[in-house]
């Protein structure tokens, strides 16, 4: 899988949702999701199900793992910064594991 996939017709709209898929995940990303005119649009979709499945892995973890993580849980929100802000300028790109198993179950 090529790191940079390009979709036609990225408007500011799609990036800040984008963006905002990774910053306050999983909430946003599952309200995207549900709403199919954002579930239509397929730079949204690509973010927000990347966005889901990296939130969900991380409030398992919390979960998991109990009260000592959640002292950790702002340190993986700066983990999460970077991808937002690289969906806010438009881009695409492969989150380890993450890519491969979405795609493999074709949710993107």
């Amino acid at each position: 899988m090529s790191d940079q996939l390009t979709y036609p017709e990225i408007t500011r709209e799609d990036k800040m949702w984008a963006a905002l898929a990774y910053l306050l995940s999983p909430f946003v990303p599952l309200a995207l999701l549900l709403l199919e005119e954002k579930k239509a649009r397929p730079f949204i979709r690509y973010h927000s199900v990347q966005g889901l499945v990296v939130g969900a892995i991380i409030w398992i973890m919390i979960s998991a793992l109990g009260p000592p993580t959640l002292f950790c849980s702002g340190f993986l929100w700066f983990v999460l910064l970077p991808w937002g802000l690289r969906a806010l300028r438009g881009e695409t790109f492969a989150i380890p594991f993450v890519t491969d198993f979405i795609e493999k179950q074709q949710w993107i």
